[in-house]
């Protein structure tokens, strides 16, 4: 038998007991029979496997001895080599840093004698050489002769800043026409003065960004004073509305003086230009506030108002193409809004046709000009800095005037109110689009078009988003004008006799509100439906424009959702005032039905001439207004009316006190009639065709009429069987109505119910039956059924 598993762990245990191992294979003398023999080979052969793993292991390791130690030997001598070469490396950068100390100190020197004996140009030169090296050595500030070389650097750099200020502080203002680049073009410059402007332009790009943007601030703010004199707020004329273009010319002049004798001074990097532009309409919008802030009759007067802001506009896109095009390479100056089909303009910011001989002969003169001066700073090209990103001048000047443009707003608000005058009385309707639509709304919507145009060719903020709430107004307006031309509500005891009364309308539901409709008047109420259909989908279309076109800040309260239900509100009150007007127009006919005497009626013959009143009534009315609507408000016409129409005739025949067979009879004939001319009220004048829900609708309608009249018509020993037969499904009350009105008695009535096993059919529990409070209870069922499909 095999040994028993034993873990590694167990054989190499200080407790390991040979006798104990054996004692627990073999607990019983029988085992050893025949087994132990086995037990011993399995030993035997397990220790001959590991004295052979033993001996392998062992001559492997023999083996590899000699790799081993070669490769040891290898690394120990890579160890030596790379311990070499990283000395060798330490002594040439200690060799190169003393060099770059010597050299630092030695331009440290040659720097500040430069500046003491004012040589500018030799100056400029030093700094980026020693700006090099006091940056080679930041990380040993804490060294003592580094820390003095570097404030000595410091101290040199803020007396070159201060000597180049005074420097540049004499050229003057230029607008003042007192400054001249030639004045600084000296042969042998004496110390402490300039060759050129040039030259001291390098000495301010060699101390670094923080000195060209004050040396600039400090040139602008030089340049603009005269502006600032002239033009403040409160200095009359020149500074009003009415004369802004004033201030536009002067800095053109100002502009021109310096593209004439700068343009080659100033290096290109400096953006000077576009930077005394911005400062220049920085200005002007501080003016420009404090003068709208401060009102007065201009600030109110609408045409000065917008003159101004127009040529505020018409300033900041001559500034746009003159300095942001050009300095990203395009075409400036209106060459690429030239290529558009737009206008150029000129020094003097007038439009000048591209394709004229003076605006060709401009486009050339400025792309010269602008090569002459991309090669003079190709030149001379310093260090790549951060391009410092400059603000746009769109927008500058125009949206100051945002928070003062009520004048505007008002004034686009009357105009808008002149309009809506004209609706009360207008009745013009424009039939381009397939139905009659009031040519007020198409007059409406072209003016707010008009004037959303005119308004964000202006701004698309604040003053646009105001122009929108009146628009938001101004629908409103118009859906209540429209609502005015259909016919007020009235209020009836009966049919016969139609009153206004304001304080009973009140108090009921609107939509159990009665009108009746003066002759043509339906022709009106469709074009209201469809106008209010034509502004509901403009209204939507009105939406996508504002939102597409204003700001998003305000773009996102834009919503106009509210507007296009109230007109659809108005289209369901129309579809309701039609069929309650063409209901009223019944009446003479319903009182006829009512005056026949159908309890002696004993002759059958054609239709009744009360359905001839009725049909004469709803066939002209239905043609007429089937082609003045879409046929999806058409068909929801039919069918409110044709559930008030067979509610009402249902309703006209359970209230009569007694019907005789013949009398039953006729009004079956009358009911057929009846059901045809509701069935064909949808193809009327050219409709659409009765969908089957309709036509399903009207057959189950009518039916349960028919049902009622053939019950009256059989004769009263028959009528128990015939129910029972006909009308299997129909219920109990349907059969006491018919009795009813067929003149049974009560013992008459309980005869027949008790034979067809029918007890207390009253359901009164020996109160008898009562068939008019089941006529009542048939007719609101009736109606209930009938508005809930």
């Amino acid at each position: 038998m095999p040994p028993p598993r034993t873990t590694p762990t167990e054989f190499s245990s200080s407790c390991f007991d040979p006798y104990s191992y054996l004692n627990s294979v073999f607990n019983e003398e029988s085992l050893t029979d025949g087994k132990l023999q086995l037990f011993t080979n399995t030993i035997n052969e397990s220790i001959v496997k590991l004295d052979t793993d033993i001996s392998n292991l062992i001559e492997s390791e023999s083996n590899n001895g000699g790799k081993v130690a070669q490769d040891i030997l290898a690394s120990s001598s890579a160890i030596h080599s790379l311990s070499a070469k990283i000395s060798s490396i330490k002594t040439k950068a200690f060799e190169s840093e003393r060099m770059r100390l010597s050299m630092l100190v030695s331009a440290v020197d040659q720097l500040t004698q430069a500046q003491a004996t004012k040589k500018y140009k030799e100056a400029s030169q030093l700094l980026a050489a020693v700006s090099n090296l006091v940056e080679y050595f930041s990380d040993f500030k804490g060294v003592p002769k580094i820390a003095e070389l570097r404030n000595t650097v410091e101290a040199v750099r803020i007396e070159l800043t201060n000597e180049i200020f005074d420097a540049f502080t004499e050229i003057g203002q230029l607008a003042s026409g007192t400054a001249d680049p030639e004045q600084f073009e000296i042969a042998n410059p004496n110390p402490g003065s300039f060759s050129s402007l040039k030259e001291a332009c390098l000495v301010v790009d060699a101390l670094g960004s923080k000195a060209r943007k004050r040396q600039i601030a400090s040139f602008c703010n030089d340049q603009l004073r005269p502006y600032a004199r002239v033009f403040h707020a409160s200095a009359g004329e020149a500074s009003s509305l009415d004369q802004v273009d004033r201030r536009f010319a002067w800095y053109r002049r100002l502009n021109k003086t310096i593209d004439e004798k700068f343009s080659s001074v100033f290096p290109a990097s400096w953006r000077l230009p576009r930077k005394l532009c911005i400062n220049f309409l920085s200005q002007t919008k501080a003016h420009l506030q404090k003068l709208l802030e401060t009102g007065g009759s201009e600030c109110e007067n609408v045409t000065i108002l917008l003159k101004a802001l127009q040529k505020c506009i018409l300033f900041e896109k001559e500034m746009l193409q003159k300095f942001e095009r050009e300095e990203e390479g395009l075409p400036s100056n209106g060459s690429q809004n030239s290529a558009n089909g737009g206008d150029v303009f000129d020094d003097d910011g007038n439009a000048i046709d591209p394709r004229s001989a003076e605006g060709i002969k401009l486009k050339y003169a400025r792309a010269k000009a602008q090569q002459q001066q991309q090669n003079a700073s190709s030149s001379s090209k310093e260090e790549v800095e951060e391009v410092e990103v400059l603000t746009t001048t769109i927008g500058v000047l125009s949206r100051v005037f945002d928070p003062f443009m009520q004048p505007y707003i008002a004034l686009e608000r009357h105009n808008i109110d002149e309009q809506l005058a004209l609706v009360v009385g207008d009745a013009k309707t424009d039939n381009r689009g397939g139905f009659p639509v009031l040519t007020s709304s198409i007059d409406l919507f072209v003016y707010m078009n008009n004037s959303i145009r005119r308004c964000t060719a202006l701004t698309s903020g604040q003053t646009f988003f105001a122009l929108y709430l009146e628009f938001k107004k101004s629908l409103n307006s118009y859906n209540k004008l429209l609502t005015s031309k259909l016919p007020p509500p009235f209020v009836a005891s009966s049919m016969t006799s139609m009153t206004s009364s304001s304080s009973s309308q009140q108090k009921k539901d609107p939509k159990d509100q009665i009108y009746k409709i003066p002759a043509e008047t339906e022709i009106r109420i469709c074009h209201v439906i469809q106008t209010c259909e034509y502004c509901g989908e403009t209204v939507e279309q009105l939406e996508t424009i504002i939102k597409e076109k204003m700001d998003d800040h305000y773009s996102e309260k834009v919503d106009l959702s509210g507007e296009v239900d109230h007109f659809g509100d108005v289209t369901a009150l129309c579809l309701r005032i039609l069929v309650s007007g063409l209901f009223a127009r019944l009446d003479a006919g319903w009182k006829e039905l009512g005056a026949v005497k159908w309890e002696v009626f004993d002759m059958v013959g054609e239709e009744s001439s009360f359905v001839r009143r009725i049909s004469d009534e709803i066939v002209p009315f239905v043609q007429c207004i089937s082609g003045l609507m879409p046929s999806a408000f058409f068909r929801m016409f039919c069918d409110k009316f044709a559930v008030k129409f067979i509610g009402h005739f249902l309703e006209s025949i359970v209230k009569q006190k007694r019907i005789s067979e013949t009398g039953a009879q006729q009004l079956l004939l009358d009911s057929y009639l009846l059901k045809k001319l509701a069935l064909e009220l949808p193809l009327m004048g050219g409709g659409v065709a009765a969908s089957g829900m309709y036509t399903k609708q009207v057959n189950a309608d009518f039916g349960k009429i028919e049902q009622l009249l053939k019950l009256i018509s059989t004769p009263s020993v028959l009528l128990g069987d015939v129910f029972k037969t006909n009308y299997p499904d129909s219920q109990s009350k349907d059969l006491i109505v018919a009795m009813g009105l067929k003149g049974m008695r009560r013992g008459e009535m309980t005869a027949i119910l008790e034979a067809m096993g029918i007890a207390q059919a009253g359901g009164g529990g020996g109160g008898g039956i009562d068939t008019d409070q089941l006529k009542m209870k048939m007719t609101s069922v009736f109606k209930a059924n009938t508005n809930s499909s």
